[in-house]
């Protein structure tokens, strides 16, 4: 649309959304009947998914909480734009963390069951 020039609207926002949403739900279905077929890949995927979920969110916590204190801890004991340097430093450090951890959330469910 930025490209046709197009006025972009709220509606066709709206269609856009539902259209792209449908298509994905098809692609979604489409690889769950293909992921778990059997019974057993059924079983195994499934445990090794909520183990895999629990550790996921454990350390996806402990990352939010250990920032925030970082964060706090800094702010009370240093000046303003040291805090503000730290800052940037975790943003830094976070682009090439998000998408490791990405990558992995994606990967490690796929690994065979044994």
């Amino acid at each position: 649309m930025f490209l046709s020039k197009i006025k972009i609207t709220l509606l066709s926002l709206t269609i856009g959304l539902i259209v792209v949403t449908a298509i994905a739900t098809g692609v979604a279905f489409l690889l769950r009947v293909r992921l778990f077929n059997t019974l057993k890949n059924r079983l195994c995927l499934g445990k090794k998914i909520i183990n895999f979920g629990k550790y996921s969110f454990g350390v996806s916590l402990s990352s939010v909480l250990s920032s925030s204190i970082d964060q706090m801890m800094l702010g009370s004991m240093l000046s303003t734009s040291a805090s503000g340097s730290f800052n940037v430093a975790v943003r830094v450090t976070n682009l090439a963390d998000i998408p490791v951890n990405s990558m992995a959330n994606i990967v490690f469910p796929k690994a065979p069951c044994g």
